[in-house]
């Protein structure tokens, strides 16, 4: 059992592990013929996820670098290997150098030979600039013959193991790092991601750079974006900033249903004992995405609206560290 990596966790959560019970004992959910997964090897730990891209709309491509910044678990540290699903690579240095490492990638694996051997808690950062045209993982909407009224969007969804596809990482929950994004698109698209956002710079090609950076370290199948053309509906929870962003025209629907936000919040801190932890709780509504996710800072969902009633599937609850996403 291993849900986003709190094993232990989840069985005493679930009852599994009751006083007296060993471990031995404990319920399984195997089924017969099951076999046991083990996370993947690691020689390097990741310390933090640096991404640059840019998003083209009108290709439904991504394109830019990313730098992964490693500490050696080991002694000779020669060879890191990132997940990098049909990715297009096009260059890979250690950051700030000019040099190109070499790569051999075999459209899953990306292994890259480092400059020299790496002693144990020594660290090193790798920048991978490549593009892709993602099928997994990242999709971009636009208006269709059978839905015009679609507004250009790209959104992410990393679980279980998608991310791999827009974004070179290590892909499994046994490892985790802190984030920062830097994401270009046009001027009028707003970007939203993990963390807080620490700046918006205006370039001189129409097109606007959204920087934001989560401090708390997150596996790679969390790491999320949104971007498109959004009303922000602020909100406030004592110093945790609570906003939701909706589609332009679906405020009244974002009110009715996001308002009570700050009230969720408040009850479930007063009812765990433990107040939310985080600096924001953002709500952010995108179009076709079916069902809910959670990300750390940012979970998505749907709206639905009938002739007469406005409903949402259920927001997930699995982490009480995320926003609410919830799709129109």
């Amino acid at each position: 059992m291993y849900i986003c990596g709190h094993r232990d966790l989840a069985q005493q959560l679930a009852g599994l592990l009751a006083d007296g019970m060993s471990s031995a004992d404990a319920i399984t959910f195997s089924l017969p013929g099951d076999k046991p997964s083990y996370a993947p090897d690691r020689v390097a730990d990741v310390r933090h996820v640096e991404l640059d891209l840019a998003l083209n709309f009108a290709e439904k491509t991504v394109s830019g670098a990313v730098t992964t910044t490693f500490a050696a678990l080991f002694e000779d540290v020669r060879e890191v290997t990132l997940d990098a699903a049909e990715l297009l690579i096009e260059r890979i240095t250690l950051a700030g150098a000019k040099k190109a490492l070499s790569y051999w990638h075999d459209g899953e694996k990306l292994h890259i030979r480092l400059d020299r051997a790496y002693s144990y808690g020594q660290e090193f950062a790798v920048r991978v600039q490549y593009s892709a045209r993602p099928r997994e993982g990242m999709v971009f909407v636009a208006p269709e013959p059978g839905n015009p009224e679609l507004p250009l969007q790209v959104w992410t969804q990393g679980e279980t193991q998608y991310n791999h596809y827009w974004f070179p990482c290590h892909y499994f929950p046994n490892d985790r790092a802190t984030v920062s994004s830097t994401i270009r698109v046009p001027a009028n698209f707003f970007v939203h991601s993990n963390g807080k956002l620490e700046g918006v710079t205006t370039n001189g090609d129409g097109t606007k750079s959204y920087a934001w950076r989560m401090e708390q370290p997150i596996p790679a199948y969390l790491i999320t974006l949104v971007a498109g053309e959004f009303t922000e509906l602020p909100a406030q929870w004592h110093d945790v900033v609570v906003p939701s962003y909706v589609r332009p025209g679906r405020e009244d629907d974002g009110h009715r249903m996001f308002d009570k936000t700050p009230a969720m919040i408040e009850y479930f801190s007063q009812h765990f004992g433990v107040n939310y932890p985080y600096v924001k709780y953002a709500q952010v509504v995108a179009e076709t995405f079916l069902g809910a996710i959670h990300h750390l800072l940012l979970e998505l969902g749907r709206i639905k609206i009938s002739a007469t009633t406005t409903t949402a599937t259920a927001p997930t609850t699995a982490a009480a560290t995320t926003t609410a996403i919830i799709l129109g």
